[in-house]
């Protein structure tokens, strides 16, 4: 039995780091320790549809107010997901309560991503979601109820709550 990193595992479109006659068994995700925080979106168009637009996934440490580390990663905007390293590193020293400093790691998604055109989603369409759903997690993370930052249209109004 091996075990990889999740970034390690995607490796071309439809293709994933596994040897013949190998499969996954498990996926272990670290809980949270308690000054990390995390937040994960899904953007499709249909509610219950399986395949995404784009996804994004964003865990912060805090020390204070201050983003001491930052893992930012998206599905969708490339052949596999990724990690937005450029905006990762913009974003380490921030202060999450002054939302001048998270410019330019919402704007250093451009440098990490060159997102593509497909069926799902034109590629403006995914680098502005990408930024909106990143100043999304920076905002509920600072403390913004998250009542505050959904979009609830009709179809959705059924499932609000829902667990």
């Amino acid at each position: 039995m091996r075990s990889i990193p999740l970034e390690d595992f995607f490796v071309a479109y439809g293709k994933q780091d596994r040897r013949a006659s190998e499969f996954v068994t498990r996926i272990l995700v670290p809980k949270l320790r308690p000054q990390q925080f995390f937040r994960g979106y899904k953007i499709a168009k249909r509610f219950d549809q399986d395949i995404s637009a784009l996804m994004g996934v964003v865990r912060l440490t805090l020390e204070g107010s201050q983003i001491r580390g930052a893992r930012i990663a998206f599905g969708g905007m490339a052949a596999t997901p990724s990690r937005a390293r450029v905006a990762e590193l913009t974003l380490t020293g921030a202060d999450l309560i002054r939302q001048a400093t998270w410019s330019a790691a919402i704007a250093a998604l451009e440098h990490d991503y060159k997102p593509i055109d497909d069926f799902r989603a034109s590629a403006a369409y995914r680098m502005a979601t990408a930024k909106a759903l990143l100043t999304k997690a920076l905002l509920e993370i600072a403390g913004t109820p998250t009542a505050a930052t959904r979009v609830v249209g009709h179809r959705e109004a059924n499932h609000v709550g829902a667990a």
